[in-house]
């Protein structure tokens, strides 16, 4: 019996990793959100990366219908997997846009083999970071035509909520210069307010 529900397990991990979407890494002018191409699991035990990539948890695996990640409030850790390829020669990176994640593990997985991890969030040192910004920035490094499957763990005492974005650097240090940019006049005005009253205080 045994031998029979091992193969049945590994197609039905087959169809469903068939049915979610592959993200095409192409565009090096925009950030994109990739929410509705990932597909996503709870986890209450906090199972580690050999164990979520057998068939029988790929099966929990939920299609995501959000743009943003938003569960919420939950102690669980939060699995995400999501299918890349290459399409264009430039670097692309995955960008997590809450600066309050306690723990994140990103990893390159080839079936049930684990090819690259790496590990960040509030929990470890900032020099460590990959991409030294207040997000946090993975690199996605695959070769150029090539489809690479990513299973992404993350657990935070906040609410579960945070864009999820591709993207290359270029594009972040654009994005970022805009929100600079919009907080910078934000600022400038409250700033005016508050001399105005001054004023209206001492006449």
């Amino acid at each position: 019996m045994k031998f029979i529900i091992l193969p049945i397990l590994f197609l039905l991990q087959i169809i469903v990793l068939s049915a979610q979407s592959v993200i095409p890494l192409k565009d090096i002018k925009d950030w994109h959100p990739i929410g509705k191409y990932t597909s996503y699991y709870e986890d209450s035990n906090y199972n580690s990366i050999e164990k979520i990539v057998q068939p029988n948890i790929q099966n929990h695996f939920k299609l995501y219908d959000q743009e943003t990640p938003n569960l919420g409030s939950t102690a669980d850790a939060v699995w995400f997997r999501f299918v890349v390829s290459k399409e264009v020669d430039k670097d692309f990176y995955l960008q997590i846009g809450s600066p309050f994640i306690d723990s994140i593990a990103l990893y390159a997985v080839n079936g049930t083999q684990v090819q690259e991890v790496q590990l960040s969030g509030d929990n470890y040192i900032f020099s460590q970071r990959a991409v030294k910004v207040n997000t946090f920035l993975f690199p996605l490094s695959i070769p150029m035509g090539a489809k690479q499957t990513y299973f992404l763990c993350t657990k935070t005492m906040q609410p579960f909520f945070f864009p999820l974005r591709v993207g290359t650097l270029i594009s972040f240090m654009e994005d970022t210069h805009k929100l600079d940019l919009i907080q910078g006049i934000y600022l400038g005005f409250m700033l005016l307010i508050i001399l105005y009253n001054l004023f209206l205080y001492f006449s």
